[in-house]
C-alpha cells in the first residue's frame, strides 16, 4: 500500500475514533429530541448537548488537538460553552436572514447540522496526542482534570446567576383591565316594571379597575337607545377610591311605546388623561307604556 493511501486510511481511522462516533451519535440524538419538541426533562439536556459538542469541535478546529500547553481543559471547556452559544446565535441570525421562523425545531436542526459538519471537520483534523505514564504526568493530568471540573462548575454558576438576574430584570407582567356592571338588579330605579313616555330614567353603574386607577373627572359615558346615541344625558360619577368608580346616568325615556334596548358604555381614563382599557358595554331593556 502506497504512502498516500496509508495517509488517507490513517485520516479516516482518526476521524471515526470511538470518541468521534460517540459525539456524532449524541449530536444526532439531541437533534431528534429537540426537533420533536420532547418534554422539558429530555429537551433541556439535549439542548446542552447541542451547545457543548459543536463548541468543543470549534475549539479543536481553532486551537488544535488537546496536546501540550493547549490541553488545559480549564480553558478549553469554558471556551467550548462560549463558542457553542455563539454558534447558536449565528444559526439564529442566518435563519432570520433567510426568513425562516425561529422555533425550537428549526434552531435544533440548524445547530445540529452545523455541529455535525464541525464534528466531521474536527475528526478529520484529529491527531491523537501521546500521553506519558510517568507519575509526574499522571499527577499533572489529575490536576488538570480537577481544574477542569472547577472551571465547568464555575461556568455553570455564572450561567445560572445570569439567568436569575435576567429573570429578575424582566419583572412580572401586570394585568390592566376594567369591568362594568349595573349596581341594581333592575337597572332603572323604582319598583314598577314599566315606565311612561318621557319619564326620567336613572341607571346606576359601577366601574372597577384592575392594575389601573380610573379618574372620575376624565371618565366619560356614552348611552344609546335602540342603537341611536342619546345626547341629552346627566352623568354623576363618584370614586377614585380602591380603583372603583360608581356613577349614574339620567336620561328621558323614549316616546314610542314598547320595548327598547338601552346600552351603556363607560370610557375610563387615568388621572393624566391616558385612556384605560375599555370594559365594553352593558345593556338592558326598557318597557314604555302606551
Amino acid at each position: 500500500m502506497t504512502r498516500p493511501t496509508l495517509a488517507v486510511v490513517h485520516t479516516i481511522r482518526g476521524s471515526f475514533a470511538p470518541s468521534s462516533i460517540a459525539a456524532l451519535l449524541a449530536q444526532s440524538v439531541a437533534v431528534v429530541v429537540v426537533a420533536l419538541e420532547s418534554p422539558a426533562a429530555l429537551r433541556i439536556p439535549a439542548m446542552i448537548v447541542l451547545l457543548l459538542i459543536p463548541g468543543a469541535a470549534l475549539v479543536r478546529l481553532l486551537t488544535g488537538p488537546a496536546a501540550g500547553a493547549s490541553a488545559d481543559r480549564a480553558v478549553r471547556l469554558p471556551l467550548s460553552v462560549l463558542l457553542g452559544i455563539l454558534l447558536w446565535l449565528a444559526v439564529a441570525l442566518l435563519l432570520d436572514a433567510f426568513g425562516i421562523a425561529l422555533r425550537p425545531p428549526t434552531l435544533a436542526l440548524g445547530a445540529g447540522i452545523t455541529g455535525l459538519a464541525l464534528l466531521v471537520l474536527a475528526g478529520v483534523a484529529r491527531r491523537p496526542a501521546r500521553q506519558s505514564s510517568t507519575p509526574q504526568a499522571v499527577a499533572a493530568r489529575t490536576t488538570k482534570t480537577l481544574r477542569s471540573a472547577v472551571a465547568v462548575a464555575g461556568a455553570a454558576l455564572v450561567i445560572v446567576a445570569a439567568a436569575c438576574g435576567a429573570a429578575m430584570m424582566l419583572g412580572k407582567p401586570v394585568e390592566r383591565y376594567t369591568t362594568l356592571g349595573f349596581v341594581d338588579s333592575k337597572p332603572f330605579t323604582g319598583e314598577i316594571p314599566a315606565i311612561t313616555q318621557g319619564q326620567t330614567v336613572r341607571l346606576n353603574w359601577v366601574l372597577r379597575g384592575v392594575g389601573c386607577i380610573p379618574s372620575s373627572a376624565l371618565t366619560s359615558v356614552r348611552l344609546t337607545v335602540d342603537g341611536d346615541a342619546v345626547g341629552d344625558i346627566a352623568v354623576d360619577i363618584d370614586g377614585d377610591a380602591d380603583q372603583t368608580l360608581t356613577g349614574a346616568v339620567t336620561f328621558t325615556a323614549p316616546i314610542e311605546p314598547g320595548r327598547h334596548t338601552v346600552e351603556l358604555a363607560v370610557l375610563p381614563a387615568a388621572g393624566d388623561g391616558t385612556p384605560l382599557p375599555e370594559p365594553g358595554y352593558v345593556s338592558t331593556f326598557l318597557e314604555v307604556d302606551k
